[in-house]
């Protein structure tokens, strides 16, 4: 027995070394495998990024082509209708949010300032206690029109006869027209017509009081 026992260490320290060895394998094998785990879920990560900046790109220039394309859509349609040169009047005295497609304003009530801006001023009195409304047409070559109101079944007022012309525009035109805007009757109407549209504003009381405050005038169709 005494003879057996270096023996015994022996073996004791062999299987010892070899539990050792395997312990190593199996570290190795998870610290690799996590590795490889780590490398992945970051290349997905980094796909998944370059695709999000894409999309975004991608959107960035969708949404620009089409505002693009929705201004020169706008820019060609005014040039289609009208194709005159802007009335200086209406360039001083229009606000910054002037429909694109708008054919004239109406100031209520304007103050001498605005009165003098407007070089070729013309005057029209309806009703001599009236209030004042400068009549602007936006582009040059256009024709305006105070004429008598027509109440139709509907309820709907359209132009009736000219009260008074100004057949041809210029630079610096404008209407200054004295009417009484009576709640419930509509008497006259103005009308700026030109490249082939029209626009109309029944002159009537819409419940504001005198405070002067502008008008657009937009195309009957527009």
């Amino acid at each position: 027995m005494i003879r057996l026992l270096p023996w015994l260490c022996v073996l004791c320290l062999l299987l010892a070394a070899c539990t050792r060895v395997e312990t190593g394998k199996t570290t190795a094998t998870a610290i690799h495998t996590t590795s490889a785990q780590t490398a992945a879920a970051t290349s997905i990560q980094t796909t998944t990024a370059k695709i999000s900046t894409q999309m975004v790109t991608t959107a960035a220039a969708t949404t620009a082509v089409q505002t693009t394309q929705t201004a020169a859509t706008t820019t060609a349609t005014t040039q289609a209708l009208y194709g005159y040169p802007e009335n200086m009047t209406y360039t001083i005295l229009a606000d910054a949010g002037a429909p694109e497609l708008c054919m004239g304003m109406i100031i209520k009530n304007p103050s001498r300032e605005q009165l003098s801006e407007a070089v070729l001023l013309q005057r029209y009195i309806v009703d001599e206690d009236g209030e004042t409304l400068l009549v602007i047409p936006r582009f040059d070559s256009m024709k305006m029109s105070v004429c008598q109101a027509i109440e139709n079944e509907d309820g709907t007022v359209s132009a009736g006869d000219e009260l008074y012309i100004i057949r041809y525009t210029e630079d610096g035109t404008a209407l200054a027209l004295r009417a009484q805007r009576t709640e419930g009757k509509t008497k006259i109407v103005v009308v700026v017509s030109g490249g082939g549209c029209e626009a109309e504003y029944p002159v009537t009381y819409g419940g504001r009081g005198g405070r002067a405050e502008n008008m657009f005038l937009l195309p009957i169709d527009g």
